[in-house]
């Protein structure tokens, strides 16, 4: 795929403005690696997360830090970025934490940070991108970050794969709801990458993380791949998306 065909297309709507790209979760790992794809193909890259600063060398244009468990908060970040670039044209909700622990041992607290993040938090970034598209001309694409547990948890993950079940059905019920409006919705799951939280998982002992094992043995095998090839694929195919939904024959 070409991209100054998606260029051209979405220029008719935007004028002489790049089409903007927003991602939680932006700090860094695959957020970080997600601005620099989305740069890349000539979008405006805008990032939020709960730190103050994203992390050296971001690709980004514009940072926010946010708490993407606040609606309210959310809603700001996204009526900040409209009012200083104009539309927003790519959402992506990629802010997750991850927190291993058995089902029956896992207290409120930790239980409700894995909701309020994982799942509140991907609800506030589909309201507030709906609300936007809804209000302007022209197609949205958003994009929720899922995970393989979704399909089937491991020891240790029934908390965080519950809650990326969750998100595959917030996100097959908003892609419905708001097609009439222009918006296309999709789940994307990026796999194991190598990143700090995937090397912080490696280090556990097997008595928190009893299938640690495994993922020291793909890690050994080089089967984890880069950050950056992954956020490449998503980039991609939230372009191909951009460019269905324009009516256009693609180059």
């Amino acid at each position: 795929m070409m991209w100054y065909s998606v260029q051209r297309t979405l220029s008719e709507s935007l004028g002489d403005l790049n089409p903007v790209a927003v991602v939680t979760g932006a700090s860094r790992g695959l957020g970080n690696s997600l601005g620099h794809a989305f740069q890349e193909r000539g979008f405006t890259a805008v990032g939020a997360a709960r730190s103050t600063s994203p992390c050296a060398g971001s690709a980004l244009e514009h940072y926010s830090s946010l708490d993407v468990g606040d609606e309210q908060a959310v809603q700001s970040f996204a009526d900040q970025v409209v009012d200083r670039f104009g539309r927003i044209d790519v959402w992506v909700n990629n802010a997750a934490v991850v927190d291993i622990f058995g089902v029956a041992d896992g207290s409120s607290e930790r239980w409700s940070q894995l909701i309020s993040v994982n799942v509140l938090g991907v609800v506030h970034g589909c309201q507030a991108f709906a609300r936007h598209v809804r209000g302007r001309p022209g197609p949205g694409v958003l994009v929720n970050l899922t995970a393989g547990s979704a399909k089937g948890a491991r020891r240790g993950w029934g908390g965080y794969a519950a809650t990326k079940a969750a998100v595959e059905r917030i996100t097959e019920a908003v892609a419905a709801e708001e097609q009439p409006a222009g918006l296309t919705a999709f789940s994307f799951s990026p796999g194991a990458m190598d990143t700090d939280m995937q090397r912080s998982l490696c280090d556990l002992p097997s008595d928190v993380f009893p299938d640690v094992h495994l993922f020291r043995e793909r890690a050994g095998r080089g089967e984890i791949p880069s950050p950056g090839s992954v956020a490449g694929k998503l980039v991609e195919q939230a372009i191909e998306k951009l460019r269905a939904d324009s009516g256009r024959v693609p180059l």
